[in-house]
């Protein structure tokens, strides 16, 4: 307890906001991975803030067993209701695709965790597709900011249906398939989180080096 009220993050941050307290911070300082990494500043970033979420989702605040810190939201749309989204969810369904609506990502994280999907990896494959689909290297409706296609790709996904088929395998086969493996943001096949080595350079020396590729859960060089 001590150790959670002696930082602003764990004592103030979190508590109020969630993980996705970090958006903004992470944006202002120029290391969002934004439209499959074409950017690394999304100009939306307030729109799917933690501070957009506490003030217009925001149910009640969770926590895991004994946690005094309790950052996990129980969120709320006019179609969902469920715990989530946090940071990573919100980034790769959200910057990463180019999408600001915030109620379509609670929603399309709601859809993630009923159907198993990692939302990182998930999120990111939609991001690769919407980038080919935008160089025209593949036949789809899929373009950054189409927040309408979200919930509909994720569910051809999981049941292999249509381009979903190729989506399930993940970014780097896709990409690969369709002559593009640069447009895949993995290492070692695994897709990066949000943060951009660009902006956070020792980020990109632990993606580089970490046995399971780009993972953020491995080690952490953020500061």
């Amino acid at each position: 307890m001590v150790a959670s009220t002696a930082s602003p993050l764990t004592s103030q941050a979190l508590p109020e906001f969630g993980t996705v307290v970090m958006m903004n911070i992470v944006n202002n300082v120029g290391a969002l991975a934004t439209r499959n990494s074409q950017q690394t500043q999304f100009e939306q970033a307030e729109a799917i803030s933690g501070e957009a979420l506490t003030e217009k989702y925001l149910v009640k605040n969770a926590a895991c067993w004994a946690c005094p810190i309790s950052c996990t939201r129980i969120s709320k749309t006019e179609k969902v209701e469920g715990e989530g989204p946090e940071f990573e969810s919100t980034w790769a369904l959200g910057a990463a695709c180019g999408i600001g609506d915030l109620s379509a990502i609670i929603e399309a994280n709601h859809l993630c965790n009923d159907l198993g999907f990692d939302t990182i990896s998930a999120g990111s494959t939609i991001a690769c597709a919407m980038e080919l689909s935008e160089k025209k290297l593949v036949a789809s409706d899929l373009r950054f900011g189409r927040a309408d296609l979200l919930a509909p790709t994720l569910e051809e996904m999981a049941f292999r249906k249509g381009l979903g088929a190729e989506l399930a395998e993940g970014s780097l086969r896709f990409a690969r398939k369709h002559g593009a493996p640069e447009l895949s943001m993995s290492v070692k096949g695994m897709e990066m989180p949000a943060y951009d080595p660009r902006g956070m350079q020792g980020q990109g020396l632990l993606y580089a080096t970490s046995n399971r590729g780009a993972c953020h859960m491995r080690g952490n060089m953020l500061g």
